[in-house]
């Protein structure tokens, strides 16, 4: 018996061993997903949801918990689960699943899209508090900035 957690907005049904939607944890993730394409940022789509009282999935087994509040983290990795969309991932690809997608496949795409955009302008830009444009590409003679 697998014993792995399941995503927020999914659980194993008893009948057809098979995932199936949990329709209040689906609502979750759904509005996490149009938070994201409102605002581009992931860790504003976390402070959101926290700030609605939208929890994280509980768990249940040796460390239960009745679900926390969204992390920067928890929230990337939400929105980069290809299983919202009715697929698995398996050994670094992705097959279709047997169970229904919560999320579009379009809306998926344009969330990843938005992700690899914004990755790229801090990638491009560096993490710099500074004024100046060049600030972390060029340095002085001296070294000290």
């Amino acid at each position: 018996m697998d014993r792995r957690p399941h995503p927020l907005g999914l659980r194993t049904d008893g009948a057809t061993h098979r995932l199936a939607i949990q329709p209040q944890e689906a609502q979750t993730v759904q509005r996490m997903f149009r938070l994201y394409l409102e605002n581009s940022s992931v860790l504003q789509t976390a402070r959101t949801l926290n700030a609605e009282g939208l929890k994280t999935k509980p768990r249940s087994g040796k460390r239960p918990h009745q679900g926390g509040p969204w992390t920067k983290t928890a929230v990337q990795k939400a929105l980069t689960s290809p299983i919202y969309t009715g697929m698995m991932p398996y050994q670094g690809k992705v097959y279709p699943g047997e169970h229904q997608g919560i999320i579009d496949k379009e809306i998926f795409e344009l969330v990843q899209t938005a992700l690899i955009s914004r990755r790229r302008v801090k990638e491009v830009a560096g993490e710099t508090n500074s004024e100046y444009l060049l600030t972390s590409i060029f340095y002085c003679a001296c070294g000290r900035g």
